[in-house]
């Protein structure tokens, strides 16, 4: 037997999961070309920022205006489920949360690649030292 607030977590991950999974496939499905890890990501940003109210403004390579409406009709989809699953107001913001989070995560992810990758080759661009471990 499990305690209830481990299983309705576990609930609350497994829709979250699937929720991700669905813009997975509406991404793959649209068939946007991806000129760089960033321009991929962008939508995952802008996935997150909208889940808040705010509109994508500020992504290097925004996606298409219909790939951005087919965005807002997923969200409005998932919203309708997140709303209809949640047995709180409290509940319903913690999924909308737990999603951004897993948007932000996967959109973010190739900035701090990039940036460790930069920190070890060229640590004077950085640090202005020879090395992250130097004294300065």
């Amino acid at each position: 037997m499990s305690d209830a607030w481990m299983v309705r977590g576990a609930e609350r991950q497994e829709l979250v999961q699937r929720l991700q999974g669905l813009f997975f496939r509406l991404d793959n499905q649209m068939g946007r070309s991806h000129e760089s890890a960033e321009a991929a990501n962008a939508p995952f940003l802008a996935v997150a920022i909208l889940l808040f109210g705010e509109l994508g403004k500020s992504l290097g390579n925004p996606p298409s205006y219909k790939y951005r409406k087919k965005v807002e009709e997923f969200l409005e989809a998932a919203r309708k489920e997140i709303k209809n699953f949640a047995r709180a107001p409290e509940e319903e913001m913690f999924i909308m949360a737990e999603l951004a989070k897993k948007f932000l995560h996967s959109g973010l992810t190739s900035f701090h690649n990039r940036l460790g990758y930069l920190e070890m080759r060229e640590p004077e661009k950085i640090f202005h030292a020879p090395s992250a471990t130097s004294d300065v």
